[in-house]
């Protein structure tokens, strides 16, 4: 089994906004109490089985970063990282499905996003999916260092 601490450690600084056109750095130990730079916009609560999706994520204080769109059945525990803070998604078995193997759920991820911190995913849910299955959905950015920002989890419903 492969250690989710691992996979999802973090090092480093954070970037912060604050008001409107102000970023600050922002220690880890501070993040807790702040909002992530990431998004991912244009992913319906409802989708359909063998529909095309556009997915767009996005992050403006971290361009040409690489990121990857995950998938778990649950969100009520997450992940702990190694600073403090909780990754939204439970490290379930289709969290490391959609992790390690994204192309056995149609995910065209991991992705890097453009000079201006954006791009999109394509998702077409398998047709073998049981109907009315909820899944929640959440994407990251990482490097070197380890997981930078992350998404709050989104609930989808597939149809």
């Amino acid at each position: 089994m492969v250690d989710s601490q691992q996979i999802l450690s973090l090092k480093g600084t954070i970037h912060v906004a604050y008001q409107k056109d102000a970023v600050f750095p922002m220690s880890d130990t501070y993040f807790k109490k702040s909002y992530s730079t990431l998004s991912i916009d244009q992913l319906p609560h409802t989708v359909y089985r063998g529909e095309r999706y556009l997915i767009r994520v996005s992050d403006l204080l971290s361009p040409n970063k690489p990121f990857k769109l995950v998938f778990a059945q649950a969100a009520s525990i997450g992940i702990p990282l190694n600073n403090g803070r909780v990754f939204p998604l439970n490290p379930d078995a289709l969290f490391f499905l959609s992790l390690i193997y994204p192309e056995l759920l149609n995910i065209a991820s991991p992705g890097i996003l453009n000079n201006q911190g954006f791009a999109e995913v394509e998702w077409v849910p398998s047709i073998d999916l049981p109907s009315g299955l909820y899944v929640f959905a959440a994407a990251f950015v990482y490097d070197q260092n380890g997981v930078g920002s992350f998404t709050r989890q989104q609930l989808v419903t597939i149809y």
